[in-house]
């Protein structure tokens, strides 16, 4: 029997959310061939576009989660899915290897937001008991990305050309904003985060161990 949260549209549009994040994030490694050929550079070059994509994510999680504080998590993960479809889309009519480069750097923002606020929005959605399994319903996402939406954009990609791919996770990033601004409730405000709350997580004694 399924859980009654697997049900929840709110988490199920979060859990959407976190599916074109993540398959506008690792599909560029399936496609890495085709970008080689199209801009013509190579392979090691071509793997700079997830290098890039990787280390602007780790600047802006934090930078972003401090100064995001105010803000309604609504507007702001809708806000982040429209900075993903942009990306993308911009993607699409890339015509050179910067600009590609260029695209990549304002998807890895919205990567880095998304995932960790819609998580931290769980606490007003869900009671206590059921933020376990809140978060694997809306990490769920992710893991579809990885085994459904990577293969499928890859297909379109070797079928339709790389293009196709991100003009449709743009597109289709669209649709899932869309949906998240008419679903998820208004007025969705987490503690607010500053530097004193970042001093105290990197004096963890875990963290540090890591």
């Amino acid at each position: 029997m399924i859980s009654p949260i697997f049900k929840d549209l709110r988490l199920g549009v979060l859990s959407a959310g976190n599916f074109m994040i993540g398959t506008s994030m690792f599909v560029i490694g399936g496609l890495l061939n085709q970008l080689a050929e199209a801009f013509q550079v190579s392979i090691a070059k071509a793997g700079y576009l997830i290098a890039a994509f990787a280390l602007t994510s780790v600047v802006a999680a934090p930078l972003f989660a401090t100064l995001s504080a105010r803000f309604d998590r609504r507007k702001l993960l809708t806000l982040m899915l429209l900075i993903c479809a942009l990306a993308n889309g911009l993607a699409y009519f890339a015509q050179t290897y910067e600009q590609l480069l260029a695209t990549r750097l304002v998807a890895a923002i919205s990567s880095a937001v998304f995932t960790p606020q819609a998580a931290a929005v769980l606490g007003l959605l869900v009671t206590p008991a059921q933020r376990t399994q809140a978060t694997s319903a809306i990490m769920l996402g992710w893991s579809l990305a990885a085994v459904l939406g990577v293969p499928l954009g890859v297909w379109v990609g070797a079928h339709f050309g790389w293009r196709t791919t991100m003009g449709l996770i743009g597109l289709s990033s669209l649709v899932v904003a869309a949906a998240l601004w008419l679903i998820l409730p208004r007025g969705l405000h987490v503690p607010r985060i500053n530097l004193q709350s970042w001093m105290r997580v990197l004096r963890t004694p875990a963290l540090l161990l890591l």
